[in-house]
């Protein structure tokens, strides 16, 4: 679980002639600025507190009343002048330091702005996804008041939380106002499991899994754990895995055409996808491909970082080697000479699943990842390579081997990597089984799962009436 946050912040004093605070309208008042229905409008108010200039001292001389400072020479600052000269605030003598320079501070900066306002293309991808009528809101920090606010504006049936969200405020208010609460997905860590195993965190897991209404475990070791943690055992129930519900959803006439044009800019050359590649993971997906190449010198790299700003780095990397590439944003045309793709978008990773052949997820070739969900690529029918570093998404590939052992296949390493990849690009047949296995083993797992998490959930929501 993540640790509950809190509005308050402590940080060094700061030189500025003036602060801004918050002053909220709506169901999200007091939580510092939330957004939301109602507005929020900045208030400019205050001074420098302290010493002889206060806050009081500097709104008289702007308000044009006479001031007269203690100890200071000279006419009064305001009266006639207020109009046209500002209030002089006096900092405070700075204590200095035992080499006699005074102490740094951290540059000024504007107040971030919250909750992080989602971009344009972020948006988009929302509005394009999600059926009609269904409403995106961002929930507010979890904090009590901002909690508060926000529940008793959208009055919710039913709160959903996935995998670990555990937020202490916001399960202990919407069970204190008879609203259901379920986890899915439900997931604990081993360093998160010990941690509220401790003395302290016990009592306080323990009270928050009393007040859910259903507990929907990603397998029975996770089950096992939270009924350590005290969870009642009538809340457990299975329901499978949601990240197979990504489904092989049928592509659209616009998604359906870009497939067409990129189909057509590779010109059949073969290639490779190395999907979610983490800063680091790079370096040995650059390798592998290096050596491809010298067997099969017309082959394409489809190249997706986890994070699209990483793709700056990649390309000064890329650049520095001297290789070839382009950028997905630049919207420029591949053509032969060109070694490796870069996919600097955000909502196309399922489209060029469709494109690909082979996918490599990356999240797994370095210690300290825990791999990423590999059902998008097997259920596009991909030929899926993972890492060794899968975490919790073992349990997954698992089920894919009892279906397959063609299903999924999980390198070692580089050399590995490298050696999987010669064997799948070189043997046509070879690919088309791993290709066909994996398809067959995501169809195998995810039929039911949404249809039986719906129907958990509304077990849940008829046994919090009954409570």
């Amino acid at each position: 679980m993540p640790p509950v946050q809190s509005l308050t912040r402590t940080t060094p004093p700061r030189k500025r002639p003036s602060s801004t605070s918050l002053d909220a309208v709506g169901p999200f008042a007091g939580t510092g600025g939330a957004r939301g229905p109602g507005a929020v409008r900045a208030v400019q108010s205050g001074e420098p507190r302290g010493g002889a200039c206060g806050g009081p001292v500097a709104a008289a001389a702007r308000a044009g009343a006479p001031v007269t400072v203690a100890g200071a020479s000279g006419t009064p600052v305001g009266g006639a002048a207020a109009a046209r000269l500002p209030a002089r605030v006096v900092p405070r003598r700075v204590p200095r330091r035992g080499n006699g320079r005074a102490p740094r501070r951290p540059p000024l900066r504007p107040p971030p702005s919250w909750p992080p306002r989602a971009s344009h293309h972020h948006h988009t991808l929302l509005i394009d996804l999600l059926p009609d009528g269904v409403i995106y809101q961002f929930a507010p920090l979890d904090c009590p008041d901002a909690i508060d606010s926000f529940i008793r504006h959208w009055k919710p049936s039913l709160v959903l939380l996935m995998e670990s969200e555990l937020w202490p405020n916001l399960i202990m208010s919407a069970a204190e106002k008879g609203i259901a609460v379920a986890l899915l997905n439900a997931r604990m860590s081993s360093k998160s499991f010990h941690r509220w195993s401790a003395h302290l965190g016990l009592p306080l897991v323990s009270l928050m899994l009393s007040k859910l209404s259903l507990i929907a475990p990603l397998s029975t070791v996770q089950a096992v754990r939270f009924q350590l943690l005290h969870a009642p055992p009538g809340i457990i129930h299975f329901a499978g895995d949601l990240k197979y519900a990504v489904g092989d959803v049928d592509a659209g006439e616009i998604e359906v055409n870009k497939i067409k044009d990129l189909q057509q800019q590779f010109s059949n050359r073969p290639l490779w996808m190395a999907a979610s590649i983490h800063r680091g993971e790079e370096a040995v997906i650059l390798r592998v491909h290096d050596e491809l190449i010298k067997v099969y010198p017309t082959l394409l790299l489809i190249l997706v970082p986890r994070h699209p700003q990483d793709s700056k780095i990649f390309s000064a990397a890329l650049k520095k080697r001297k290789i070839s590439f382009v950028l997905r944003s630049n919207k420029e045309v591949v053509s032969s000479n060109i070694r490796i793709y870069i996919v600097d978008t955000l909502g196309e990773l399922r489209m060029f699943y469709r494109v690909a052949p082979v996918a490599v997820i990356g999240g797994s070739f370095l210690p300290g990842l825990a791999g990423h969900n590999i059902s998008e690529a097997a259920a596009a029918g991909c030929a899926v390579i993972t890492g060794p570093h899968v975490g919790h998404f073992y349990h997954m590939l698992v089920e894919m081997w009892q279906i397959s052992p063609l299903a999924a296949k999980q390198v070692a390493g580089e050399f590995e990597l490298l050696e999987a990849l010669k064997e799948l690009l070189g043997d046509s047949k070879d690919l088309k089984a791993c290709q066909r296995a994996a398809k067959d083993a995501f169809s195998i797992m995810s039929a039911g799962v949404v249809n039986l998490t719906l129907e958990r959930g509304k077990n849940a929501l008829v046994d919090n009436r009954h409570r």
